[in-house]
């Protein structure tokens, strides 16, 4: 071969070696890109603050859906996302403790009334407004309303910096009291009445009369015990999981509002998921919504056995004297209109009515 035909020969094998090294190189660092993506999320650990104690479990279906929901948010992420639930209001009691806490990144999750966020947002008002609801049919129907509840989730983030999960049913609230039954109008008068921090709350308490003094949660028991109120009002499942029978006497199925659990999520934390596992903390958190709903039905019957076994007395009013507290406590509702604007207030009553129709109440 001549010199110059071998020249021309390796010059050509050197520059294919040199772009079948570059390919490889190439290859190799779209795969090391590939596995970095992968590894990109590091298994996290967050933190779940709980008021009510683990104890409670056989009598608390919140309770129940809160380790239902630790369970399967680390099975479906395959053990990415571990949740570590702070029983006994560990972490945060107060309904400033649990927004500040919720807003910092003090913790990452949190189950409570939805009275806690009365004092920062009107996203729950539909929740607050006295005798919307005539049962469990038509309040399940209307937490299960995605577009209603995409509403409340965008305005209390919006108001609060805090991810809205999903909604849970707790029952209707009921009222307690030391002073005896509270049969008609007349009994609330002048009655030292806890409630949450809720506007809408406060005001329809305060039409029949009613002294009312906001307490935290966590302090509700010492406050009863020590006289500072004469009742309150709660459903059954958190006057049980409180004992509260042992500060009051006297339970009347008043029904008066629904109570609704916001599972609620710190922001940052929500957004630093990949968008599969948000996606999968969104349809857990929809599930936990029937799984606590079920369970709270099928201990209903225990739990006001329970309150009778340790000595409350228990009267359920006619529908005719439950009129007469609707009748009253319905005058409030102008006021909740004109606070949160007329059109957001008759989407939701119109809402209601529609399912109420639809399920021939």
């Amino acid at each position: 071969m001549k010199r110059s035909h071998f020249v021309i020969v390796m010059a050509l094998v050197l520059a294919l070696a040199i772009l079948a090294g570059c390919g490889q190189q190439a290859g190799s660092g779209a795969k090391t890109e590939t596995k970095a993506e992968e590894k990109a999320f590091e298994p996290v650990v967050l933190k779940f603050a709980m008021s009510s104690q683990e104890s409670q479990f056989d009598i608390n279906s919140n309770v129940q859906a809160v380790c239902f929901f630790r369970d399967e948010i680390a099975k479906r992420t395959n053990g990415d996302v571990t949740i570590e639930i702070y029983w006994g209001g560990a972490l945060a009691s107060s309904n400033e403790d649990i927004v500040n806490g919720l807003q910092t990144g003090g913790f990452d999750f949190n189950m409570n009334g939805h009275g806690t966020y009365g004092d920062y947002t009107d996203a729950f008002f539909p929740y607050s407004i006295p005798y919307l609801f005539l049962s469990e049919k038509d309040y399940a129907a209307f937490i299960d309303d995605e577009e209603f509840f995409k509403i409340v989730a965008d305005k209390f983030e919006a108001d609060t910096g805090i991810k809205l999960l999903a909604i849970w049913d707790t029952g209707f609230r009921n009222l307690t009291s030391n002073k005896g039954f509270v049969k008609t109008p007349d009994d609330m008068k002048g009655l030292k009445l806890r409630t949450m921090s809720d506007p809408y709350q406060i005001a329809a308490m305060q039409t029949l009369g009613a002294a009312v003094t906001p307490i935290a949660w966590g302090d509700l028991f010492t406050a009863l015990q020590q006289g500072l109120c004469d009742a309150q009002e709660n459903p059954i499942l958190l006057i049980n999981s409180a004992k509260l029978y042992e500060v009051q006497k006297y339970l009347t199925l008043t029904r008066h509002n629904v109570s609704a659990g916001p599972l609620t999520m710190n922001k940052a934390a929500f957004d630093a998921l990949p968008e599969e596992y948000q996606q999968v903390f969104m349809d857990v958190a929809k599930e936990t919504v029937a799984f606590q709903r079920e369970k709270l039905a099928e201990i209903n019957d225990k739990l006001m056995q329970n309150l009778i076994d340790n000595g409350m007395e228990i009267y359920d009013p006619t529908p005719e004297e439950l009129a007469k507290f609707q009748e009253i406590v319905k005058t409030s509702w102008p006021t909740i209109a004109q606070d949160v604007g007329q059109e957001r207030f008759d989407a939701v009553v119109n809402r209601v009515a529609e399912i109420q129709k639809n399920l021939g109440m």
